[in-house]
């Protein structure tokens, strides 16, 4: 059971020797997608935020935790065999952190 649930389950969906059996084979462009569709606003405004400054959102105290948590959270759902919009559940929060900034900007703007 442990072999069944570690190894296949996990192990074997993200590196995609189980997909076959298991199912659930990701599309290539499933979680951009998601990121895009699933996650709104949070996503839109975090990667807005990320691409417009990179280097300056890495080496921001504030920023460098959530930021990097979701660009290698995203990174490695996307290399995953069997990546799923439901995995980016926990990313929305750092997503809506990451993006506050930039609605603080706009909101400001329009006013």
């Amino acid at each position: 059971m442990f072999k069944v649930w570690f190894w296949d389950n996990n192990v074997g969906r993200f590196l995609g020797f189980s997909v076959e059996q298991l199912g659930a084979k990701a599309k290539a462009f499933r979680i951009p997608e998601a990121i895009l569709l699933f996650a709104l606003p949070s996503s839109i405004l975090a990667v807005i935020f990320i691409l417009k400054q990179p280097i300056k959102n890495l080496t921001d105290n504030r920023l460098f935790l959530p930021t990097c948590f979701v660009l290698l959270s995203v990174i490695l759902l996307q290399i995953s065999a069997s990546g799923r919009a439901l995995h980016l559940l926990p990313f929305i929060a750092p997503m809506g952190i990451i993006g506050n900034p930039l609605f603080l900007s706009i909101t400001i703007a329009v006013i």
